[in-house]
């Protein structure tokens, strides 16, 4: 099987002068893409400049900031290959585990991310909210999230297609990708990949304060967008046991029913009808969008 013949590479890149050189060159020598796609997210140091002095690269150039998720969906929709590797361009993640990655996936998965599990080089504080984040996700998708917001990946193309609309601009296109392929059914698999290191030199584009919450509103997007029941169903429940349980109190001391149980107890039967509705307007908008991604995937072939 001729591997370069299948799989694009692709590198969202935001003011990484001092990496984006080694990187390509390093991805370069493996001799493993007919494709390198980098996406230069409107930098203003000299990485534009830098990856121009590659001519087997496709440059991508956002004018303005636009965002890594942004960077990330016109890098897909740019590649033309089945399979598409999303490296970051800080030099955190090892091309030389690019090969392992590829082979885990090609004909078994739709997305393969490299895991940072049991990774030394991930900071105490990005870890737990890591596995705060992937414990939700296991809740929303009923599977195993072993490392929910890797961007060290490969997507089957065909696959990730029918979900890259739901991308969001900056982040988490990973946490995205991973929750909407799993609720579509599709196969996610994880590849531990211990030589994930910190970056080399510039500056993350996450504030780990500011974007644990952005994750965790994200996911409940997901979740409301592939599940909505799993998070108003809970919730309904809850309501319903506050409500009887201010019913039981109220008619066993005060002989009578006050406002405030009826009130619950109604409201938990308006969400629980609320989250079924949900749960079949989710299933339907699903099948119009894969029914919708097949139809444009049809039309270039």
């Amino acid at each position: 099987m001729n591997i370069k013949s299948q799989v694009s590479m692709v590198i969202p890149a935001f003011n990484e002068e001092e990496s984006i050189g080694s990187l390509l060159d390093e991805i370069i020598s493996l001799s493993l893409f007919e494709e390198i796609i980098v996406v230069n997210d409107g930098s203003t140091d000299s990485t534009k400049k830098i990856v121009e002095d590659y001519p087997e690269v496709i440059l991508i150039n956002n004018k303005v900031n636009s965002g890594n998720g942004t960077s990330v969906k016109k890098g897909i929709l740019r590649a033309t290959k089945e399979y598409v590797v999303l490296l970051d361009a800080d030099g955190q993640h090892p091309p030389q585990a690019i090969k392992r990655l590829l082979d885990y996936a090609i004909d078994d998965y739709d997305l393969v991310v490299a895991s940072r599990k049991g990774n030394k080089n991930v900071s105490f504080f990005r870890m737990l909210g890591n596995r705060i984040l992937e414990a939700f996700a296991r809740y929303v998708a009923g599977e195993k999230v072993e490392d929910l917001t890797s961007g060290f990946r490969v997507f089957k193309r065909s696959s990730v297609m029918k979900i890259i609309h739901l991308f969001p601009q900056r982040y988490s296109y990973p946490t995205t990708s991973v929750l909407g392929l799993l609720a579509l059914g599709y196969n996610v698999g994880y590849l531990q990949v211990p030589e994930i290191k910190a970056r080399r030199g510039g500056k993350s584009g996450i504030n780990p304060f500011k974007d644990f919450f952005r994750f965790v509103a994200i996911m409940f997007k997901m979740a409301i967008v592939f599940a909505p029941a799993k998070v108003f169903l809970p919730f309904s429940f809850f309501l319903l046991v506050i409500g009887l349980t201010d019913i039981g109190l109220t008619i066993y001391f005060q002989n009578n029913i006050q406002e405030l149980g009826l009130m619950m107890t109604l409201l938990s039967f308006v969400i629980a009808a609320f989250a079924i509705l949900g749960e079949q307007i989710a299933r339907i908008r699903i099948e119009i969008g894969v029914a919708v991604a097949n139809e444009i995937a049809e039309k270039n072939k």
